[in-house]
């Protein structure tokens, strides 16, 4: 009589069935978290477009109106974005939508940045002087007995002059 040492072809057949399936499942999660990378990746890039073309328009002054459509190359790719101006109810502020797409002909946009521009114009420096007063002629003051709360003037704040600051 033989001994039973190994394993039937039905206990073998039934291992590789449960590794196959194991395997795959395993394929899956990696081309789904490859495809993932890549998603993040373009609107990772994407955004960086948004920001660049933003920054773009605050460095160079512009105040738009209406659309704008243009291109930006970014890590050797074209990336195509969309300016929409809109009007707030401060006339010197205007709030700008960028959108930034894969393809110049796709609808659906790989991000969407929201900002705001200052009119240029305002942003300019005064040309009106601010009035400095002369410093007064101070005369040493004779000391005076120490008074009461209740006799003693009220303290002058001094003046205090406004400032602009531009942006």
């Amino acid at each position: 009589m033989r001994s039973n040492s190994g394993f039937t072809l039905l206990e073998v057949l039934v291992a590789v069935a449960v590794l196959a399936i194991a395997l795959s499942a395993v394929l899956k999660v990696t081309s789904e978290s490859g495809g993932n990378l890549s998603s993040l990746r373009d609107k990772t890039l994407a955004h960086w477009v948004a920001e660049n073309k933003l920054a773009e328009m605050i460095a160079t002054g512009v105040w738009p109106e209406g659309e704008q459509k243009g291109s930006s190359e970014l890590a050797g790719r074209e990336w195509f974005w969309r300016v929409e101006t809109q009007n707030t109810a401060d006339r010197d502020l205007r709030q700008v939508t960028i959108r930034v797409f894969a393809g110049e002909r796709d609808d659906n946009s790989l991000t969407v940045l929201r900002g705001f521009l200052g009119n240029p114009q305002s942003r300019l420096p005064s040309r009106t002087a601010v009035p400095q007063t002369p410093p007064q002629n101070e005369q040493p003051q004779q000391e005076q007995p120490p008074q009461s709360e209740e006799q003693a003037p009220p303290q002058q704040q001094p003046e205090q002059q406004q400032q602009r600051v531009d942006f």
